[in-house]
Protein backbone atom coordinates (compact mmCIF):
# COMPACT_ATOMS: atom_id res chain seq x y z
CA UNK A 1 0.00 0.00 0.00
CA UNK A 2 1.32 3.73 -0.39
CA UNK A 3 1.99 5.58 2.23
CA UNK A 4 0.30 9.27 2.15
CA UNK A 5 1.95 12.44 2.94
CA UNK A 6 -1.55 14.30 4.79
CA UNK A 7 1.05 17.30 4.79
CA UNK A 8 1.08 17.80 1.16
CA UNK A 9 -1.27 20.17 -0.60
CA UNK A 10 -2.20 19.37 -4.67
CA UNK A 11 -2.87 22.32 -6.73
CA UNK A 12 -4.57 21.10 -10.08
CA UNK A 13 -3.89 23.19 -12.99
CA UNK A 14 -6.89 22.43 -16.27
CA UNK A 15 -6.34 24.66 -19.16
CA UNK A 16 -9.83 24.63 -21.39
CA UNK A 17 -10.92 26.33 -24.64
CA UNK A 18 -14.76 25.26 -25.35
CA UNK A 19 -14.58 21.96 -23.58
CA UNK A 20 -17.06 22.65 -21.03
CA UNK A 21 -18.57 19.36 -21.05
CA UNK A 22 -15.27 18.12 -20.56
CA UNK A 23 -14.39 20.23 -17.47
CA UNK A 24 -17.59 18.53 -15.81
CA UNK A 25 -17.07 15.34 -16.20
CA UNK A 26 -13.27 15.78 -14.92
CA UNK A 27 -14.75 17.95 -11.70
CA UNK A 28 -16.79 15.59 -11.31
CA UNK A 29 -14.08 12.69 -10.51
CA UNK A 30 -11.58 15.35 -9.05
CA UNK A 31 -14.07 16.64 -6.25
CA UNK A 32 -14.58 13.88 -4.55
CA UNK A 33 -11.01 13.30 -4.15
CA UNK A 34 -9.92 16.94 -2.69
CA UNK A 35 -8.68 17.14 0.86
CA UNK A 36 -8.24 20.15 3.15
CA UNK A 37 -5.42 22.76 1.42
CA UNK A 38 -5.85 21.06 -2.30
CA UNK A 39 -7.16 23.61 -5.13
CA UNK A 40 -8.03 23.31 -8.83
CA UNK A 41 -7.32 26.30 -10.96
CA UNK A 42 -9.48 26.46 -14.44
CA UNK A 43 -7.76 28.64 -16.49
CA UNK A 44 -10.46 29.66 -19.80
CA UNK A 45 -8.49 30.36 -22.75
CA UNK A 46 -10.16 32.23 -25.19
CA UNK A 47 -13.30 30.21 -25.16
CA UNK A 48 -16.56 31.11 -27.28
CA UNK A 49 -18.74 28.90 -24.83
CA UNK A 50 -20.24 30.06 -22.07
CA UNK A 51 -18.44 27.98 -18.96
CA UNK A 52 -20.67 28.06 -15.97
CA UNK A 53 -19.19 26.71 -12.78
CA UNK A 54 -20.76 28.47 -10.18
CA UNK A 55 -21.99 25.24 -7.75
CA UNK A 56 -18.20 23.79 -8.09
CA UNK A 57 -16.55 27.18 -7.32
CA UNK A 58 -19.28 28.56 -4.54
CA UNK A 59 -18.59 24.87 -3.12
CA UNK A 60 -14.89 23.86 -3.18
CA UNK A 61 -11.67 25.25 -3.09
CA UNK A 62 -11.83 25.92 -7.75
CA UNK A 63 -11.13 29.15 -8.98
CA UNK A 64 -11.75 29.95 -12.47
CA UNK A 65 -9.53 32.28 -14.37
CA UNK A 66 -10.98 33.66 -17.87
CA UNK A 67 -7.94 34.91 -20.35
CA UNK A 68 -9.34 37.84 -22.72
CA UNK A 69 -7.96 40.24 -24.71
CA UNK A 70 -4.85 40.29 -27.30
CA UNK A 71 -3.23 36.78 -28.46
CA UNK A 72 -6.32 34.64 -28.78
CA UNK A 73 -6.46 31.58 -27.87
CA UNK A 74 -4.44 28.51 -28.26
CA UNK A 75 -1.45 29.01 -26.03
CA UNK A 76 -1.21 26.65 -23.54
CA UNK A 77 2.11 27.52 -22.19
CA UNK A 78 0.70 30.61 -21.19
CA UNK A 79 -2.77 29.29 -19.65
CA UNK A 80 -0.70 26.78 -17.55
CA UNK A 81 1.89 29.61 -15.85
CA UNK A 82 -1.17 31.71 -15.02
CA UNK A 83 -2.63 28.36 -13.52
CA UNK A 84 0.71 26.92 -11.54
CA UNK A 85 1.39 30.45 -10.70
CA UNK A 86 -1.95 30.87 -8.88
CA UNK A 87 -1.52 27.93 -6.75
CA UNK A 88 0.04 27.79 -3.28
CA UNK A 89 0.69 24.14 -3.05
CA UNK A 90 3.80 21.97 -2.74
CA UNK A 91 2.60 19.48 -5.44
CA UNK A 92 1.32 21.20 -9.24
CA UNK A 93 -0.89 18.89 -11.77
CA UNK A 94 -1.07 19.67 -14.83
CA UNK A 95 -4.19 18.17 -16.16
CA UNK A 96 -5.32 18.73 -19.60
CA UNK A 97 -9.18 19.83 -20.45
CA UNK A 98 -9.99 16.64 -22.30
CA UNK A 99 -8.42 14.20 -19.71
CA UNK A 100 -10.43 12.62 -16.60
CA UNK A 101 -8.81 10.97 -13.88
CA UNK A 102 -8.92 7.72 -12.03
CA UNK A 103 -10.81 8.13 -8.52
CA UNK A 104 -7.31 7.65 -6.77
CA UNK A 105 -5.70 9.84 -8.65
CA UNK A 106 -5.08 12.80 -6.64
CA UNK A 107 -4.37 10.67 -3.36
CA UNK A 108 -2.05 8.24 -5.48
CA UNK A 109 -0.52 11.47 -6.62
CA UNK A 110 0.34 13.01 -3.44
CA UNK A 111 1.88 9.27 -1.68
CA UNK A 112 4.07 9.30 -4.39
CA UNK A 113 5.42 12.97 -4.85
CA UNK A 114 5.75 12.20 -0.83
CA UNK A 115 8.33 9.47 -0.66
CA UNK A 116 10.36 10.61 -3.87
CA UNK A 117 12.01 14.30 -4.22
CA UNK A 118 13.19 16.00 -8.31
CA UNK A 119 10.30 13.62 -9.77
CA UNK A 120 8.12 14.51 -12.25
CA UNK A 121 5.16 12.11 -12.83
CA UNK A 122 3.66 11.08 -15.68
CA UNK A 123 -0.07 9.11 -15.36
CA UNK A 124 -1.39 6.58 -17.52
CA UNK A 125 -3.16 7.52 -20.46
CA UNK A 126 -5.99 5.50 -21.98
CA UNK A 127 -8.58 6.72 -24.86
CA UNK A 128 -12.17 6.26 -24.63
CA UNK A 129 -14.12 5.79 -28.00
CA UNK A 130 -16.78 8.62 -29.20
CA UNK A 131 -19.31 5.68 -29.11
CA UNK A 132 -19.20 5.05 -24.94
CA UNK A 133 -18.87 8.73 -24.56
CA UNK A 134 -22.12 8.72 -25.86
CA UNK A 135 -23.92 6.70 -23.23
CA UNK A 136 -23.15 9.14 -20.92
CA UNK A 137 -21.01 10.83 -18.21
CA UNK A 138 -22.48 8.33 -15.10
CA UNK A 139 -21.56 5.10 -17.87
CA UNK A 140 -18.07 6.21 -18.56
CA UNK A 141 -17.32 7.54 -14.70
CA UNK A 142 -18.31 3.95 -14.03
CA UNK A 143 -16.00 2.56 -16.69
CA UNK A 144 -13.40 4.43 -15.56
CA UNK A 145 -13.32 3.44 -11.96
CA UNK A 146 -13.53 -0.28 -12.77
CA UNK A 147 -9.35 -0.60 -11.81
CA UNK A 148 -9.40 -3.93 -11.64
CA UNK A 149 -10.63 -4.91 -15.01
CA UNK A 150 -9.99 -1.97 -17.55
CA UNK A 151 -7.20 -3.54 -19.34
CA UNK A 152 -9.62 -6.39 -20.57
CA UNK A 153 -12.37 -4.17 -21.08
CA UNK A 154 -13.28 -3.30 -24.72
CA UNK A 155 -14.42 -0.17 -23.21
CA UNK A 156 -10.64 1.21 -23.59
CA UNK A 157 -9.60 0.96 -26.90
CA UNK A 158 -6.00 2.04 -26.52
CA UNK A 159 -3.13 2.34 -24.47
CA UNK A 160 -1.03 4.99 -25.47
CA UNK A 161 1.59 4.02 -23.06
CA UNK A 162 3.08 0.82 -21.75
CA UNK A 163 6.05 0.46 -19.38
CA UNK A 164 7.64 -2.86 -17.55
CA UNK A 165 8.40 -0.82 -14.03
CA UNK A 166 7.30 -3.28 -11.14
CA UNK A 167 4.24 -1.97 -9.60
CA UNK A 168 5.70 -2.64 -6.14
CA UNK A 169 8.78 0.20 -7.25
CA UNK A 170 6.80 3.28 -7.90
CA UNK A 171 9.52 5.45 -7.61
CA UNK A 172 11.30 3.86 -10.12
CA UNK A 173 12.86 6.85 -11.65
CA UNK A 174 13.69 6.84 -15.69
CA UNK A 175 15.41 9.63 -18.13
CA UNK A 176 12.92 9.20 -20.32
CA UNK A 177 11.57 12.86 -20.75
CA UNK A 178 10.01 12.27 -24.09
CA UNK A 179 7.54 10.51 -22.97
CA UNK A 180 6.40 12.98 -20.42
CA UNK A 181 3.72 14.40 -22.12
CA UNK A 182 1.34 17.34 -20.37
CA UNK A 183 -1.58 15.98 -20.58
CA UNK A 184 -1.30 14.02 -16.83
CA UNK A 185 1.97 15.48 -15.49
CA UNK A 186 2.51 16.44 -11.88
CA UNK A 187 6.02 17.72 -9.87
CA UNK A 188 7.17 20.15 -6.85
CA UNK A 189 5.69 23.64 -7.46
CA UNK A 190 9.81 24.40 -6.63
CA UNK A 191 11.00 22.52 -9.35
CA UNK A 192 8.48 24.62 -12.03
CA UNK A 193 9.87 27.28 -10.71
CA UNK A 194 13.67 26.61 -10.97
CA UNK A 195 13.46 25.86 -14.60
CA UNK A 196 10.97 29.13 -15.72
CA UNK A 197 7.59 27.64 -15.66
CA UNK A 198 6.58 26.84 -19.69
CA UNK A 199 7.65 28.79 -22.52
CA UNK A 200 5.70 30.93 -23.70
CA UNK A 201 6.75 31.12 -27.69
CA UNK A 202 5.20 27.70 -28.22
CA UNK A 203 2.01 28.65 -30.00
CA UNK A 204 -0.24 26.43 -31.01
CA UNK A 205 -0.43 22.75 -30.54
CA UNK A 206 2.42 20.23 -29.71
CA UNK A 207 5.93 20.44 -28.79
CA UNK A 208 5.88 22.90 -25.06
CA UNK A 209 5.53 19.87 -23.07
CA UNK A 210 8.38 18.13 -24.65
CA UNK A 211 10.76 21.31 -23.95
CA UNK A 212 9.02 21.62 -20.27
CA UNK A 213 9.75 17.97 -19.96
CA UNK A 214 13.41 18.56 -21.55
CA UNK A 215 13.90 21.07 -19.32
CA UNK A 216 13.25 19.34 -16.40
CA UNK A 217 15.53 16.96 -17.58
CA UNK A 218 18.14 18.99 -17.56
CA UNK A 219 18.11 20.52 -14.54
CA UNK A 220 18.15 16.41 -12.56
CA UNK A 221 14.64 16.08 -12.49
CA UNK A 222 14.06 12.26 -13.34
CA UNK A 223 10.55 10.62 -14.57
CA UNK A 224 8.17 8.33 -12.96
CA UNK A 225 5.88 6.52 -15.10
CA UNK A 226 3.49 4.41 -12.53
CA UNK A 227 1.83 1.50 -13.47
CA UNK A 228 -1.93 1.91 -14.36
CA UNK A 229 -2.73 0.25 -11.38
CA UNK A 230 -1.57 3.05 -9.46
CA UNK A 231 -2.12 6.01 -11.39
CA UNK A 232 -4.07 6.71 -14.90
CA UNK A 233 -6.57 8.74 -16.55
CA UNK A 234 -8.47 8.74 -19.14
CA UNK A 235 -8.97 10.94 -22.42
CA UNK A 236 -11.76 11.65 -24.24
CA UNK A 237 -12.33 11.79 -27.63
CA UNK A 238 -12.38 14.72 -29.96
CA UNK A 239 -11.91 16.47 -33.24
CA UNK A 240 -8.68 17.93 -33.97
CA UNK A 241 -7.89 21.34 -35.30
CA UNK A 242 -6.89 21.38 -39.15
CA UNK A 243 -4.50 23.41 -38.21
CA UNK A 244 -2.25 20.95 -36.08
CA UNK A 245 0.14 19.67 -38.36
CA UNK A 246 1.45 23.01 -39.37
CA UNK A 247 1.34 24.23 -35.36
CA UNK A 248 3.53 21.44 -34.54
CA UNK A 249 6.28 21.38 -37.42
CA UNK A 250 6.58 25.13 -36.36
CA UNK A 251 6.64 24.56 -32.90
CA UNK A 252 9.46 21.26 -33.51
CA UNK A 253 11.58 23.98 -35.42
CA UNK A 254 11.46 26.28 -32.28
CA UNK A 255 12.45 23.48 -30.07
CA UNK A 256 15.20 22.28 -32.13
CA UNK A 257 16.20 25.53 -32.77
CA UNK A 258 16.67 25.68 -28.54
CA UNK A 259 18.19 22.61 -28.47
CA UNK A 260 19.47 20.68 -31.66
CA UNK A 261 20.54 17.19 -29.72
CA UNK A 262 16.50 16.56 -29.32
CA UNK A 263 16.07 16.02 -33.10
CA UNK A 264 17.59 12.62 -33.08
CA UNK A 265 15.33 11.74 -30.49
CA UNK A 266 11.97 13.43 -31.62
CA UNK A 267 11.85 13.18 -35.14
CA UNK A 268 9.93 9.47 -34.95
CA UNK A 269 7.93 11.05 -33.27
CA UNK A 270 7.54 13.50 -35.76
CA UNK A 271 7.16 10.98 -38.46
CA UNK A 272 4.41 9.30 -36.46
CA UNK A 273 2.57 12.36 -36.84
CA UNK A 274 2.78 12.48 -40.47
CA UNK A 275 5.57 14.87 -40.51
CA UNK A 276 8.22 13.03 -43.08
CA UNK A 277 11.83 13.76 -42.69
CA UNK A 278 12.83 15.64 -45.63
CA UNK A 279 10.71 18.23 -44.47
CA UNK A 280 13.44 18.82 -41.49
CA UNK A 281 16.23 18.76 -43.74
CA UNK A 282 16.82 22.16 -44.63
CA UNK A 283 16.43 22.88 -41.28
CA UNK A 284 17.94 20.35 -39.17
CA UNK A 285 20.20 18.22 -42.13
CA UNK A 286 20.15 14.61 -42.48
CA UNK A 287 20.78 13.25 -38.81
CA UNK A 288 19.89 9.47 -38.55
CA UNK A 289 22.16 7.17 -36.43
CA UNK A 290 22.01 4.55 -34.29
CA UNK A 291 20.34 6.47 -31.95
CA UNK A 292 17.74 7.66 -33.81
CA UNK A 293 17.06 4.27 -35.23
CA UNK A 294 16.96 3.00 -31.57
CA UNK A 295 13.88 5.73 -30.80
CA UNK A 296 12.02 4.55 -33.52
CA UNK A 297 11.69 0.91 -31.71
CA UNK A 298 10.07 2.84 -28.79
CA UNK A 299 7.59 4.30 -30.84
CA UNK A 300 4.88 1.83 -30.73
CA UNK A 301 3.57 0.43 -33.59
CA UNK A 302 0.00 1.55 -32.16
CA UNK A 303 0.91 4.81 -31.74
CA UNK A 304 1.57 5.06 -35.12
CA UNK A 305 -1.57 3.90 -36.49
CA UNK A 306 -3.54 5.47 -34.08
CA UNK A 307 -1.97 8.99 -34.96
CA UNK A 308 -2.17 8.21 -38.67
CA UNK A 309 -5.89 7.36 -38.48
CA UNK A 310 -6.70 10.51 -36.62
CA UNK A 311 -4.61 13.03 -38.07
CA UNK A 312 -4.94 13.79 -42.17
CA UNK A 313 -1.92 14.39 -43.59
CA UNK A 314 -2.68 17.50 -45.77
CA UNK A 315 -5.04 18.41 -43.76
CA UNK A 316 -6.12 22.16 -44.62
CA UNK A 317 -4.14 24.19 -42.43
CA UNK A 318 -1.35 22.25 -43.49
CA UNK A 319 -1.07 23.44 -46.81
CA UNK A 320 -1.64 27.02 -46.25
CA UNK A 321 1.58 27.12 -43.71
CA UNK A 322 3.53 25.44 -46.23
CA UNK A 323 2.37 27.14 -49.56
Amino acid sequence: MISSNETSTVGIVIPNHNNASNIKWILDSLVPQLKSGDQIIIVDDHSSEFLELDFYTRNFNIELVKLRGPGGPGNRSVARNVGWKRTHSEIVVFLDGDMVPSKNFVEATRSIHSNGDMICIKAMRFALSQDDQKAGKEYCLSVFSEQKNWINESKIDYIYYSNNHNISDLINRSGKWYFAASNALSLKRKDIVNIGGWDEKFKGWGEEDMDFAYRLYLSGISFVFPEAEILYAVHLDHPVSVNRLASLFRNALYFISKFPEVYQIRLPAYEAFGLPEILFRKFCGNFRTDKTNRCINQVSNLKRRFYYLKIRYFSPGFKIYFS
